[in-house]
């Protein structure tokens, strides 16, 4: 493989990991350079290559860090009750739950995401932290603020959704340092 060849597939991997935009500028060139370093680059390997650029562009999407061990910084939600199941650990405000991948699926009846939208069971809050959790994307409606008390069920907190509950309701997430 040539030098020129090699570059590009280096900038096509680090695109991969630093996110869609680069993939997107950086695959066309990953197959020209496998073109130019090997005459009979054919149908099969641009396939393949067109193949691993779309799985990679299929990771997307944003997603959230995992819940750490010892929680020093803002709150990890949990999709079920008791701190249990997959979470996330959110720093920073989230307008929007719904643009970031999380174990939930929602179905419009011609594809399926899968967020954090209407996925949080349960809260943890980090020492010197509190949180607002709101039941819609902008930091609007119904709203449950939680401090160092932390949220073990929201199957027992009142809200707004499913059987008067604030269970599987939130949608977006402010977070505050005290």
């Amino acid at each position: 493989m040539s030098r020129m060849a090699l570059s590009h597939c280096t900038v096509a991997a680090w695109g991969a990991l630093k996110g869609c935009a680069t993939v997107h500028f950086a695959m066309p060139s990953l197959v020209e350079s496998y073109r130019m370093a090997s005459p009979s680059f054919g149908k099969r390997r641009q396939l393949a290559a067109i193949f691993t650029a779309l799985l990679l562009l299929d990771g997307c999407e944003k997603s959230l860090p995992t819940a750490p061990a010892e929680l020093t910084t803002g709150i990890v939600i949990y999709q079920d009750a008791n701190f249990l199941g997959p979470s996330a650990h959110i720093t920073e405000d989230i307008t929007d739950l719904e643009k970031f991948r999380g174990p939930c699926e929602r179905s419009d009846g011609d594809s399926v995401t899968e967020s954090w939208d209407d996925c949080v069971s349960s809260v943890r809050v980090a020492p010197g932290w509190r949180a607002t959790l709101y039941e819609d994307p902008n930091f609007k409606g119904w709203a449950a603020d939680v401090g160092e008390e932390n949220v073990a069920n929201y199957q027992l907190t009142r809200g707004p959704c499913s059987h008067d509950t604030f269970n599987d309701c939130a949608s977006s997430v402010r977070v505050f340092r005290r």
